[in-house]
């Protein structure tokens, strides 16, 4: 008897303090109210790390324990940091980040912001190509872009 009381015992003290809840939330833009899918969620704890992404309506879910640290964040927006409690339902507003990123136009074998393009960009489509039905590659970019002389 003595036994079973102890066991029961130290059955309810591991689920008092262990007690996991479901947090639930959506993740919505500050200035326009609308959903932002595509939003990580990062839970962390001391003894774990535990992560999410929201839905195309903006919404997420996650079971972490009682007291941990979430953090929400996307591109172009301040990441927003909260602690798990007992309210189930969490809504995030994500304010714009100041500092907004620049054009960037990207190359074959990299990248670079547009302002730092000192040349002229062209573009020959596979619709050219296939009108000209070339029997080498150089024959089907000779002539097609104006200033671009091709040779073997």
């Amino acid at each position: 008897m003595k036994n079973f009381i102890f066991a029961t015992f130290l059955l309810f003290s591991t689920i008092t303090i262990g007690q996991e809840i479901n947090t639930k939330g959506v993740v919505m833009d500050a200035a326009t109210k609308s959903p932002v899918p595509g939003a990580t969620i990062i839970a962390t704890n001391n003894s774990f790390t535990k992560g999410a992404i929201t839905d195309f309506d903006g919404n997420f879910e996650l079971v972490t324990p009682e007291g941990t640290t979430i953090k929400v964040s996307f591109i172009g927006y301040k990441e927003y940091t909260f602690i798990a409690n007992n309210s189930n339902e969490v809504t995030v507003l994500l304010e714009e980040e100041s500092e907004a990123l620049d054009e960037v136009v990207l190359i074959g074998y990299g990248s670079q912001s547009k302002k730092n393009i000192t040349g002229a960009v062209s573009i020959v489509g596979a619709a050219e190509i296939n009108d000209l039905q070339p029997q080498k590659i150089e024959q089907a970019l000779q002539g097609t872009i104006a200033g671009v002389n091709v040779s073997t």
